[in-house]
């Protein structure tokens, strides 16, 4: 309920566009933004004409909400023109987050801790967002200007509406509009210092002797400054990590499935290349491991060293150190220039890589706002 005085103040976006059409979309949508140090705030109105008809029944959690109502909240806090967070809702409050990286592949895999709140009323569905500046990369410094879109999908009449609309490639970054005017210099910095140790234990009982065998280790991840983020592992244990949906593929090539361990999920939005030089899942074992990523204005980075075992595609498992690096240069308003370096320490062997790839634009955007 947006009945708090600082929403009443609050200044009102819409006008969104349907994307079908190309004109204003039948049933309007109205956003505001508010901060405090510690967390951004985001009221959302969804107008309806026809409110009995609204369509809502997803309750899980970061799953897709395939026949529902949506809206999708768009953030690119660095303001580069080529990433963003996207955080979603739908009238019953259920949420889900994703990210994208340069590449434009949407990474469904990241995930951050954020409240949100909706309501059904009379001709319209509402929701507010918590998100706390520590969920996203961002810079401490005043007169901050965010790249910020904001897209709708009613269901009802399958129009998808957006409040900064492109003709082509609506989703992306490079179109969004700007929340302008963040003082964000005293925001409360918080390094989200997380440990997750665990210890496990197993006895195998054999006729003629009784083995028990211990594991222990622990994960740490932490936001190093509000651009930079870290974690490392030692030891790891990813019994937790959601399994793989069961499916069957009659193919002759290797099947390349989403990262879901922790570990990996940071920074992996910059680890996607057009051509596929890094796939995360083929350390297997692992005795230890760092990842440290940054997004700035100018460029950002994905770095990881990973002592365990590789999984080669004969599937032999070989023992060793790699250490894998990305680097994104920006270059003007929408390009950039990628660099990938990898180097692998194997037992009896070794493997080195390097590549270079761009996406290079010379026609100016259209975008209507």
């Amino acid at each position: 309920m947006l009945n708090e005085p600082f929403w009443q103040q609050a200044p009102v976006g819409t006008g969104l566009v349907d994307a079908r059409t190309q004109q204003p979309a039948d049933q309007q949508t109205t956003v505001r933004i508010a901060y405090t140090r510690t967390h951004l705030y985001v009221a959302v109105e969804c107008f309806d004409d026809h409110i009995d008809q609204i369509r809502a029944s997803e309750q899980r959690e970061d799953r897709s909400f395939t026949g529902d109502d949506w809206v999708e909240v768009h953030f690119d806090p660095p303001h580069t023109h080529r990433s963003k967070y996207a955080f979603f809702a739908n009238p019953l409050g259920t949420r889900a987050d994703a990210n994208e990286g340069p590449s434009g592949v949407f990474n469904y895999g990241w995930s951050a801790e954020w409240d949100l709140a909706a309501m059904i009323e009379t001709n319209r569905w509402v929701f507010e967002m918590r998100i706390p500046f520590g969920a996203m990369n961002y810079r401490r410094r005043d007169g901050q200007t965010w790249g910020f879109n904001l897209t709708r999908q009613l269901r009802r009449t399958d129009a998808l509406s957006f409040w900064s609309f492109s003709v082509t490639d609506m989703y992306k970054p490079r179109h969004f509009g700007h929340l302008t005017g963040l003082d964000l210099a005293d925001t409360q910095f918080d390094r989200n210092w997380e440990f997750t140790p665990y210890v496990s234990s197993r006895t195998d009982f054999t006729d003629d002797d009784t083995d028990t065998f211990v594991r222990a280790g622990i994960d740490v991840s932490a936001r190093l400054t509000p651009s930079i983020t870290g974690a490392l592992t030692v030891n790891p244990d990813f019994g937790q990590v959601e399994a793989d949906a069961d499916s069957i593929e009659l193919r002759d090539t290797e099947r390349f499935l989403p990262e879901k361990r922790l570990f990996f999920r940071e920074g992996d939005e910059l680890m996607r290349m057009p051509h596929l030089m890094y796939y995360s899942r083929r350390f297997t074992d692992i005795d230890a491991g760092l990842n440290v990523s940054d997004q700035q204005r100018g460029f950002s980075f994905s770095a990881l060293n990973v002592r365990g075992n590789v999984q080669s595609g004969d599937d032999h498992d070989y023992y060793g150190n790699s250490t894998v690096v990305r680097v994104l240069q920006n270059v003007g308003e929408r390009s950039s220039l990628g660099y990938f370096v990898s180097d692998a320490e194997l037992e009896g062997d070794h493997s080195r890589a390097g590549s270079v790839d761009g996406y290079l634009f010379a026609a100016p955007e259209r975008r209507r706002a």
